[in-house]
């Protein structure tokens, strides 16, 4: 009986060795079209039986090589998930160390407890080796999804699916790669040679169905899993989208009490805005009067003689030195718009008295809302007072308010503006409002997408 082959010499070890990491590499590549997120467990991994079948074939010597095609596989399946960063680089080894571990206990189980020399002859070897893969497929599953937990890879949730469909991935690419190689290569020769086609082509082609198999599931998944991504985000944005039109309805409904009367008091400021505040996605609503500088004196004095406003005093943002804001072009004589009336006062006492034309964020939306007799929203801006360890952005919406009678023409409406109504939005709390609604694994960003302007975050 003819024990020697070609890779029996020993000038042949190198040429094994390479073969054995060049196979396990490409093997692992060609698997990752069938890997759930993030792109590590496969159910199907033939690679597995490559190493398995090289430690059996050609000894504890292929070990390294098995490290290596891992080594590369793993490699390929961060840089396929992005730009390679050096947190990925102690998984890639934890992971190829795993492998290894799992090529080498298969190898030692299977020669311990099935019949030798090798051939899977009898149901007794073929039940041990079923045994000896399922028992041994267990380790790289567990090393390396403990390895991907650790670096956050895999959330907690995730874990145990994603163990079982690495351990069935690897069982099948055991139970399918190995005796297909060792039909090959497998010794002794006179036992394995008879079986190339029964056994290596058979599983050949039974690799390839599975392969076309999973990858149609896999595809059906994704299509399934975008449609509800699709739909979860339009509902989503439909949900944002009718909460964010009830800041629109408190400024509508505070843009009336300025409408029905000239001679709004801070007591039926408070009352008219309370139920609006009391959710608590509005920073501020406040009333802004327009105020020509020559009259400001006696428009502060006026404003002192109400309890508690002795303080009060109208001043220019610390834009204006930058912009000159504090003539703006297009205003009549030297206008002001100064926020008389600030709810709740108590949380935002600083802006109480600014001239909005004079900040560079809200300039603009105040132009807007006096030329088209519609709101209009500012550009994102810092929250001046927040929480102890929040940052949120801010957007102010403002509805110019115009002197008693009939809607003016566009030509008379800056004549005609008295004053506006705003309301200010914490856009976080705008977000996290919406929180409860939404599917646990969605989340929402916010831009801001005026036209001609960059854009820019304001919350998520």
């Amino acid at each position: 009986m003819a024990t020697d082959t070609f890779f029996d010499r020993p000038l042949r070890w190198p040429l094994a060795f390479a073969i054995t990491a060049l196979s396990y590499a490409l093997a692992g590549v060609a698997a990752l079209p069938l890997a759930i997120p993030p792109g590590y467990a496969t159910p199907l991994y033939p690679a597995a039986g490559v190493a398995l079948a090289a430690v059996l074939i050609f000894g504890r010597r292929m070990l390294p090589a098995v490290l290596l095609g891992s080594l590369c596989t793993n490699l390929a399946v961060a840089l396929f998930r992005g730009p390679l960063q050096p947190a990925d680089l102690p998984v890639t080894l934890a992971i190829a160390a795993g492998a290894t571990l799992q090529a080498s206990v298969g190898a030692l189980l299977i020669r311990r407890f099935v019949q030798q020399p090798l051939t899977l002859s009898e149901p007794r070897d073929i039940g041990m080796f079923l045994i000896a893969a399922m028992a041994s497929c267990l380790i790289n599953p567990c090393f390396s999804n403990l390895a991907l937990w650790l670096n956050g890879n895999v959330r907690a949730d995730d874990l145990a699916f994603s163990a079982s469909t690495w351990w069935i991935g690897d069982l099948l690419g055991v139970l399918i790669a190995t005796p297909a190689l060792l039909a090959l290569l497998g010794r002794p020769r006179d036992a394995w040679a008879p079986r190339r086609l029964s056994v290596g082509l058979t599983l050949t082609l039974v690799t390839v169905l599975l392969t076309l198999g999973i990858r149609q599931v896999v595809q059906w998944n994704e299509e399934r899993l975008q449609t509800a991504f699709d739909h979860d985000a339009a509902n989503a944005v439909q949900a944002l989208g009718a909460q964010l039109r009830e800041p629109l309805q408190a400024l509508e409904a505070l843009n009336g009490v300025f409408l029905a009367s000239e001679q709004v008091t801070a007591s039926e400021m408070h009352l008219a805005t309370r139920a609006w505040l009391v959710p608590g996605r509005l920073q501020a609503m406040s009333w802004i009067e327009r105020v020509q500088r020559a009259e400001l004196p006696a428009f502060e004095a006026r404003v002192r003689a109400e309890p508690g406003m002795q303080q009060f005093k109208a001043f220019d943002g610390r834009d204006a030195p930058q912009a000159a804001l504090a003539r703006p072009p297009g205003w009549p004589g030297d206008d002001m718009l100064v926020v008389r009336y600030l709810e709740p006062l108590s949380t935002n006492a600083e802006a109480l008295g600014v001239n909005v034309l004079s900040t560079l964020a809200a300039r603009p939306a105040a132009e807007h809302a006096r030329d088209s007799g519609r709101p209009a929203a500012s550009a994102g801006f810092r929250l001046t007072e927040q929480p102890p360890g929040e940052d949120q952005l801010g957007v102010a919406i403002y509805q110019a308010v115009y002197a008693p009678g009939p809607a003016p023409a566009p030509a008379q409406r800056s004549a005609a503006m008295r004053g506006a109504v705003s309301v200010v939005l914490r856009m976080d709390d705008q977000l996290r409002a919406l929180g409860p609604r939404l599917p646990p694994y969605l989340a929402l960003c916010l831009l801001d997408v005026s036209p001609g302007e960059p854009s820019r975050r304001l919350a998520g």
